[in-house]
C-alpha cells in the first residue's frame, strides 16, 4: 500500500519496470536494480529471470555473453560481470591508461642490439676441376655479421625475400647455405629468422 502510494504515476506498474530495466551503467549496478526488482516481482522461472537479465544487457557485453551460453541465471549474472571487466581491461590498454602488459616491439623496430645477424657469403674460386677452395668475402674473421636497418628490413620483406639468403621467402623456406640464428623474443618464427 504505501509502495503504491508513493511511487510516481509515470513508473508503471513493478511488471512495468521489470521488464522495461536496462542497463545504464556498470553490469555490477544493472545487476542490484535487477534483483531488487525481481525480488518484488515474486514466483518467476529461472530462465525467465535469466532472459529479462540478458536482454537488459548492453549490446556489447549481451552479445559475448549470448556466445557462452550461460547456464542460469546466477552463471549468467557472472559472466556479465568477468565480459565488463574484460572489456574495460582492453579498452584501458587499447588508450594508454594502467597498461599492464609490455608492448613489444614490432620485427622492423627491433632495437639496434636485437637485428638478426648474417655471416656473408663465401665466394668460391675454382683451381681445378673438381677441387674448390673457400675464401671469405670480407678481411673478416668467419663471425662477423652484417647488421641491417629497419628500412632494409622493410624492402626485404615487401620484396618477399629471405632475410639470410635473399632467395624467395615462402613457408617453409630453407636457405642454401645455413646460418647461424639468434632467437628474438616476441617474434613467433617470422621471415627466415630461424632455421
Amino acid at each position: 500500500m504505501l509502495v503504491r502510494r508513493f511511487r510516481s504515476a509515470h513508473e508503471g506498474t513493478i511488471y512495468d519496470r521489470f521488464f522495461a530495466l536496462r542497463q545504464t551503467d556498470s553490469v555490477q549496478e544493472y545487476r542490484r536494480r535487477f534483483e531488487s526488482l525481481a525480488a518484488a516481482m515474486g514466483a518467476m522461472g529461472d530462465q525467465g529471470l535469466q532472459a529479462v537479465f540478458v536482454n537488459g544487457l548492453r549490446m556489447e557485453i549481451q552479445g559475448p555473453l549470448r556466445l557462452l551460453h550461460p547456464n542460469g541465471l546466477i552463471r549468467a549474472m557472472e559472466l556479465a560481470e568477468s565480459i565488463e571487466a574484460n572489456q574495460t581491461l582492453v579498452r584501458n590498454y587499447k588508450t594508454g591508461s594502467n597498461r599492464l602488459i609490455h608492448n613489444w616491439p614490432s620485427s622492423l623496430s627491433v632495437p639496434e642490439t636485437r637485428v638478426p645477424h648474417v655471416i656473408s657469403s663465401p665466394t668460391y674460386s675454382t683451381t681445378s676441376v673438381n677441387s674448390k677452395t673457400t675464401s671469405a668475402s670480407s678481411s673478416s674473421s668467419p663471425t662477423s655479421f652484417k647488421r641491417f636497418t629497419e628500412a632494409e628490413l622493410r624492402e626485404k620483406k615487401e620484396r618477399g625475400v629471405c632475410f639470410k639468403c635473399d632467395g624467395r621467402w615462402f613457408r617453409g623456406h630453407e636457405c642454401a647455405h645455413h646460418f647461424p640464428a639468434l632467437p628474438l623474443p616476441g617474434l613467433g618464427g617470422g621471415q627466415g629468422w630461424s632455421k
